[in-house]
């Protein structure tokens, strides 16, 4: 296997940055060609099994291709309070409600930020981020990070609140404790301000920590997984208790200019888009490598929420992942090329030293 750069993938003189937007196209103007399958929750509801997910599009081409995104027939929006997008998100989906959708056939997922990872903030931005988008209640929040970052409480609040100290670290909340944090995240269900409540990059032990302290229990787990870290650890606690597994980066591939953000391992493995075992049953069905990797967790039965660079009008024609299904062989071959924790996709998600908060969910660091 060749071990190139992981950060632009050319495919059939495509750049790789194509597939990140909407993938699931069949032509700017079309509708995804089957029926996104949904997942039902632990609380009862419905999840689309693919999300639309702002990180990595230009801030001037979001409501656009926000917009776009719908047309095509995407009805899960993935948000983050600390990309800055909701206000964006925000105006496209209220152009989308003008054009005749219903606010109970979108799913809005948004997370918590890491410095308001405590019980007494998890209100504010809650609200915060809902009156940024102009929305009433939030299909999904996410307890986002296991590790809390300290705040000054005498600003106002932003999607940027982090502090940080001389040397360039964030200033690490020690006290900030689970348990309590998701009870005010129960606090929220009961008000009616939330649906559903789930955790981002959570290891097995901290949801464990929260199955066994909880009332109600989280429905939703977000994590790094793709084809050399399939996190099956993980997936198989989550199976056990009915949680929902999605994953924010499926195809496992650095965007250009963030490689100081990877894990070490990880630089030195190969791309997961020029495996041969990828190659070889993309040939099989005629479809792209990227194609594999997706169908692989989807069929396993994960959500896949997928980040964008494309502007709308650079996205090209691509296949649909829904009109061929894997064998149960080829799963195990795809299966078989997972690295575990030498294969972490990349462990500090650009917070410099966060890895020295206990916190800290991984087991390994570089």
């Amino acid at each position: 296997m060749d071990s190139v750069s992981h950060s632009l993938v050319w495919v059939e003189n495509e750049p790789m940055e194509v597939f990140y937007s909407l993938i699931l196209i069949i032509h700017y103007s079309s509708r995804i060609t089957a029926e996104v399958p949904t997942i039902k929750l632990s609380s009862g509801y419905e999840i689309p099994s693919i999300a639309f997910f702002e990180w990595l599009i230009e801030p001037n081409d979001l409501e656009d291709t926000a917009i776009a995104a719908s047309e095509i027939g995407y009805t899960h929006f993935a948000m983050n309070v600390i990309l800055a997008g909701e206000k964006t998100i925000g105006r496209a989906l209220t152009k989308i409600f003008q054009g005749g959708v219903k606010r109970e056939d979108v799913f809005i997922t948004d997370t918590t930020p890491p410095f308001g990872n405590r019980a007494a903030d998890v209100e504010k931005y809650l609200k915060f981020s809902l009156k940024n988008i102009g929305l009433d209640y939030f299909d999904m929040y996410v307890f986002g990070e296991p590790w809390s970052a300290l705040r000054d409480p005498t600003k106002d609040l932003s999607h940027n609140d982090f502090i940080f100290n001389a040397n360039g670290t964030i200033a690490l909340d020690f006290d900030a404790d689970h348990i309590t944090i998701w009870k005010a995240l129960e606090n929220q269900v009961k008000a009616g301000l939330v649906r559903s409540i789930g955790l981002l990059n959570f290891n097995e032990r901290q949801v464990l920590r929260l199955i066994n302290n909880s009332e109600i229990k989280p429905s939703f787990v977000a994590t790094d997984a793709y084809l050399y870290n399939q996190q099956k650890s993980l997936r198989k606690v989550c199976a056990e208790h009915n949680i929902a597994v999605a994953v924010w980066e499926p195809l496992g591939c650095f965007p250009a200019g963030m490689e100081q953000n990877a894990n070490k391992n990880y630089l030195s493995l190969p791309n997961p888009l020029n495996d041969p075992v990828v190659l070889e049953i993309a040939k099989k069905y005629g479809k792209r490598a990227e194609q594999i990797l997706l169908r692989h967790l989807q069929q396993e039965g994960l959500i896949l929420v997928i980040p964008g660079l494309s502007k709308p009008q650079r996205l090209k024609t691509v296949t649909d992942i829904f009109d061929f299904d894997l064998s149960e062989e080829e799963l195990k071959q795809l299966d078989g090329l997972d690295m575990g924790e030498n294969g972490r996709f990349i462990d500090d998600y650009h917070y410099p030293g966060i890895y020295e908060h206990p916190e800290f969910p991984f087991s390994t660091h570089s």
